[in-house]
Parts: structure tokens; sequence; C-alpha cells
């Protein structure tokens, strides 16, 4: 049993030799005399009853045996067909999916039937087969539910499959799916919650492999399934299903930096009405801005009004996304717009170019009038964030009035397409979402959590351990960032507590900002200068790192110099403005210090959130243990020479994990 149990031998195997061990030690025993009296032995009614008992559980044990091998072949069938079901409807053939699904639950079913004959029955008395017989009934009965499920949900995934046509979605349909991908969800968390149950003790390896293949199957599945129930219950809501939703959208522009991607320059209000898009208000953000004498009331966290309050946000539409959490700037997007001149919106769409571009890889190129070649997801970033300010050079109403129209012919183009599984379109617009290139904010609480659940929100991830981000935004009112290259440069030391639950940690910030842009051949529109005290080709930002660390020594280019140190979503704002001339570069080098939290297990954690720019920072970090401690294992970086360090760039949210513990 023991040696059967740890699978050096297979069950039947083991049950002959452990009968025949037994009736070796029966028949020596019986020829042996170790006493001159005789001992008074068992009843004889005991003596031929317990052998005669072993032959009839042998001779049981048979037919179960013989059943459960034949339960096998079709077992194995209905696995394979259940498999090739899920590959299909993940390609979206939904057809070949029902017809594997249909197999599948008759394999399962031929398989059952095998299982439960009277006979087989029978081996539920026999020790380690009862075990493998239970457990093979469980895996059988969760084949037929869950291939049930399967065939249900082909079908109502059919649905899911809606057609985004003419800015037309069918929500009514759509929400009616909800009942029974809940239903399917409920029913996947019971068989999971029953194949965990499930005793591995005394299980032919056979048996088992199914087990953990089984389970390695349903958490995928599970994912999809809640998926789909997360479309079918927020998407019509989003949608408009129960009434008019208006969505205001922010078109950022990275070549003007914002902490949230880029100044907004125009802005509209996408009507969803029962499933139907429109655009509608297409403007210039100068058209939101307070008139002379007209003031505003801004409606904000404390820390938002701490530190961007100075930079006037409710009156000047153009500073209004200074915060790195875009649902914090949308919020107050989404009370001020109606106090500017708008509507009641329900929420805020935040895209820049790049988004656009991810758009366009969907739609294939656009026409627009005023533009000499089609509009593509390959020129689209490179068009409006630095050629049209070129061409239409000081001309800035041409200019905005060929921006709307690239806007509205994006849009269009877009309600025209014909769109499958809303997973398959959130998967294909995947690294813009990444990037916060595309940022979607609801007014709604569970509407906003929905979305969070699928990273489309722009909110900036929480401090688990370490953490750190660098935003630039523009104070010198032209479109330079075009020409503005970042790299960053982390160099920590962690000193662990002997808890390993925190750490002290000193590390060097060096932040390097390179202004590539020309002193003159452009308008003035791209490179100033803006007002007097500036000049052409000049880069001046507003610098903020933020970090759960506080800071003791600061230089710019070398020469001491200061932080205006606040406090931001729950960490530390260290802010300053540099500047650059042309082809010019400054570099900021801060010493950080401080404790953090190491994660269970001796993990130290630190997360790089990204901007969003035009082109992505290059990130250099080097981590090295205080004397008495090492590292042993390190995940998105490489350990050297008893360092963790790694090299990339940063065009979305990214994590570095080190292992530490005491050296040997």
């Amino acid at each position: 049993a023991v040696l059967s149990a740890r699978g050096h031998m297979p069950a039947l195997a083991a049950l002959g030799a452990g009968a025949l061990v037994l009736a070796v030690l029966v028949a020596t025993a019986g020829r042996v005399q170790v006493y001159s009296t005789p001992a008074k032995g068992l009843p004889r009614s005991l003596v031929i009853g317990l052998p005669a008992l072993v032959v009839l559980l042998a001779a049981l044990c048979v037919p179960a045996a013989s059943g459960a091998l034949a339960a096998r072949e079709p077992a194995v069938a209905g696995e394979y067909a259940a498999q090739s079901a899920l590959d299909a409807a993940e390609a979206g053939d939904l057809t070949a999916a029902l017809a594997d699904f249909n197999t599948a639950h008759a394999d399962f079913a031929k398989a059952r039937s095998e299982l439960s004959g009277p006979l087989t029955s029978f081996g539920l008395a026999c020790p380690v087969l009862s075990t493998n017989l239970a457990a093979s009934r469980q895996l059988v009965s969760a084949g037929i539910e869950l291939s049930a499920l399967g065939q249900q949900l082909s079908l109502a995934a059919d649905t899911l499959r809606y057609q985004i046509h003419g800015g037309h979605v069918p929500v009514t349909e759509l929400a009616a799916t909800r009942p029974e991908f809940l239903a399917a969800y409920q029913s996947m968390t019971a068989v999971i919650a029953e194949v965990a149950r499930i005793s591995h003790t005394y299980l032919l390896p056979q048996v088992s492999r199914a087990i953990t293949r089984l389970r390695a199957t349903l958490a995928p599945a599970l994912r999809r399934v809640h998926e789909a129930l997360g479309i079918a219950t927020y998407l019509p809501l989003l949608l408009g299903l129960n009434g008019s939703q208006n969505y205001l959208l922010a078109m950022q522009t990275n070549s003007e930096q914002r902490a949230t991607g880029g100044l907004i320059g125009f802005v509209g209000v996408l009507v969803a009405d029962r499933g139907r898009i429109e655009l509608t208000r297409v403007s210039p953000i100068d058209g939101l801005n307070a008139k002379p004498g007209q003031h505003r009331t801004l409606k904000a966290p404390a820390d938002y009004l701490a530190r961007y309050g100075e930079f006037d946000p409710a009156d000047f539409w153009q500073n209004v996304n200074m915060s790195p959490n875009f649902p914090t700037d949308a919020a107050v997007m989404a009370e001020l717009y109606p106090e500017s001149g708008g509507v009641p919106v329900n929420g805020v769409i935040g895209v820049d170019p790049l988004g656009l571009a991810s758009v366009l890889e969907l739609t294939g190129p656009i026409s627009v009038s005023g533009w000499p070649v089609p509009i593509s997801a390959g020129n689209v970033a490179q068009v409006l964030l630095n050629q049209s300010y070129v061409v239409y050079g000081s001309a800035d109403a041409q200019r905005q009035q060929f921006l709307g129209r690239v806007v509205q012919a994006v849009f269009s183009a877009f309600s025209r397409l014909s769109l499958g599984d809303p997973r398959t379109l959130v998967g294909d617009l995947g690294p813009a979402i990444l990037g916060h290139h595309i940022e979607v904010y609801s007014t709604d609480a569970s509407e906003q959590s929905y979305l969070t659940s699928l990273g489309l929100t722009g909110a900036i991830p929480p401090v688990r351990s370490d953490f750190l981000e660098l935003t630039t935004q523009n104070a010198a009112g032209n479109k330079i960032d075009y020409y503005l290259r970042r790299s960053i440069d982390y160099q920590v030391e962690l000193s662990p507590d002997p808890s390993l639950t925190s750490a002290s940690l000193s590390g060097q910030l060096t932040v390097r900002l390179d202004n590539t842009a020309p002193a003159s051949g452009l308008p003035a529109s791209v490179i100033g200068p803006y007002e007097a005290g500036f000049v052409a080709g000049e880069n001046r930002s507003f610098v903020t790192v933020y970090t759960p660390l506080g800071f003791t020594n600061v230089t710019v280019n070398g020469q001491p110099a200061g932080l205006n140190a606040q406090t931001e979503l729950g960490r530390n704002a260290l802010s300053t403005f540099l500047q650059m001339q042309s082809h010019t570069s400054t570099t900021l080098k801060v010493q950080l210090s401080g404790s953090i939290r190491l994660l269970p297990g001796g993990w130290y954690e630190l997360t790089f959130a990204s901007q969003p720019l035009i082109w992505p920072d290059s990130v250099k970090v080097a981590i090295t243990a205080s004397p008495g401690w090492a590292f042993t294992r390190a995940e998105g970086a490489r350990l050297e020479g008893g360092d963790a360090v790694a090299a990339f760039q940063v065009d979305s949210t990214r994590s570095i994990w080190v292992k530490v513990a005491r050296e040997r």
C-alpha cells in the first residue's frame, strides 16, 4: 500500500504482491512448530471465514477494476474533446466549440456509466481501489457538468459576439446573457471547490495527473467566464441600457506634457444611448476656460488642491490633469465640465495620439481634408504631436479645425467597424491601455471598480514596498516635449530588519533630461518662446519624483538644490522646476532614504509607474544588500555579483522583485 501510494508500484500489482506475501506468511506459520505444547488456535469458523472473505473481496475487486479500466478510454476522450472545445472557443469558433462540448459530454456520460455499474460499485469496499474509484467518479461528474456548461455558454457567448456597427451595440440582448454567465460562474466555482477536496492518498499516478490537469484547465476557464460576466453586467450599463450616458472625451497632446499624458487640446462628448454611440460637442479646450471676472469653485481631494491649486485648474483647463492619477483628474473634470458650459457627464475618457494609433490599427488609415497623405497608425502620433504644428505654424484656428477633423474621422471609422468579442477588442488595444494612452473613468462606483479590474482607469498603483514614478510637465507653453528624452538610474542598498518584514533603504536617484530641440527653424508654437523670459528651443519642466522615501541631498548639474516636498496619493511628491536650453541636458540627483515594507517571504518589490510619453524612459537599476544579507532570487532583474541589476525601457507599469535572506 505504501509503495502504491507513493507511485512506485501500480495498485493492482501491489494488491497481488500483498496477497502473495500474506499467503506465504500464512503457509509458513502453519508449518512451523514453536511450542512443545500446541497453542490453542483461532476458531475454525475464522480460520475458514477470513480467507474466504479475502477471496470474496478479491473477486469483487476484479470486476470493479475491469469497470474502471473500461471507463478510462471514454474519460480520456472526453478530456481531449473538452480541451479542443476550449481552444475553439478561445479562437472564436463557437460552432466547433459547441460540437466538441457535445462530444465531451457524451464521452463523460459513457465513462460515468462504466464507473457506476453495480459490479463496479463493489470496488468501493476494496482498499486502494476504492479511493481511485471515488476520485474517478468525481472527475467524470465534473466533466459532465462542465461540458454541459460549455454547451450553454457556447450559445450564450454567441450573443457576446455582438456587432459594433454604425456606432450601435445591442445592449438589451447583451444584458440578457447575464443570468447564464452568473449561473455558469457559480457552478464552475462549486466544481473547483469539489475537485480541490479530492484526496490524493493512494491515488494512481494517472488519476492524480488527471486531477492536476483539470485544476490547471479550470483556472483560466473560470477567468474567461468571469470576464464574460463582467461584460454582460457592466457594458450595457456603460452604453446606456437604462438611459443616455454622457462621457467627456479629453484629447491629450503629449508634446506639451502633463502628468496623465499631455495638455488637453480638444474635448468632445460621447453620448451612449441604448447602445448607440455618437460623438458630439467637439471643441478646443480654450472654450472651457473661465471668462474675465469669473471664478469657479474647485472640488477635489485635499492633496490635489494643495499640490495644484496654485496652477488654477478650475479656471484654466490646460492645467486640470496635473495629477498622475487619472481617476483624480477625471473626477475634477466631471465636476467642472457642467460649470464650464458643458453638460453633466457620467464619466471621462482620456486619449492621446498613441491611443489613436492603436485604434487606427483596427480601422486602417483615414483620409482627412487638409492633410496630403492618409493618416495611419504609423504616422498619427507624428502628425498630431509635431508635423501639424510645423505645417500650420501660427494659424492656430486652422490647426485646431484640422485636429477636430482627425478626431471625428477616427471615431467615424471606428464606429463603422464590425467588432467581435469585446475581450478581443480590449486585447487589441492592450498596449495602449497598459501605457495609459487610453484611460476611462466612470462616476458610478461599481462601474469604476469594473474598469479598474480591466486596467482601464489609468490609476497610479499603490505602494506595496518601494515605488518610483517620474513626471515632467511643460511649463513653457510650447510643444517642445516632442524632443525630450528621459533616463533614470536608481541605485539602492537594502538593510533588512531581522524579522524580514521591513528594511531600511538608502538610495541615489539620478534623472537626466535631454532637450534635443533646435533653437531655430521651427514655429514658435513648437519651440517657443511663449512669452518674455523664455528663449527659442528652451524646455522648462515641472518635475516630480513620487516615492515612499524621504530625501537628504539634492543637486542639479552638480550644484546643491532644493525640492518642494509634499504628499500626494499616499506617497511623497518631491518637485522642482528644471530648465534646459536647446541641445543641452540637465541632471537631477536625489539621495533617498527611509524604511520600506518587505513582502511575505522577505521580498523587496520596486514598482515603476509610467507617465504616458512619446518616447519611453530608459531605466537602470542596481540593488545591493547590506553586509550579512544576500539575494537568493530575483524576478524582473538578474543577479550579478551578489547584486540585482536591470536595464529596460518603461512604457507601462513594471515591477522588480528581489528575495533577501541572511548570508550563509
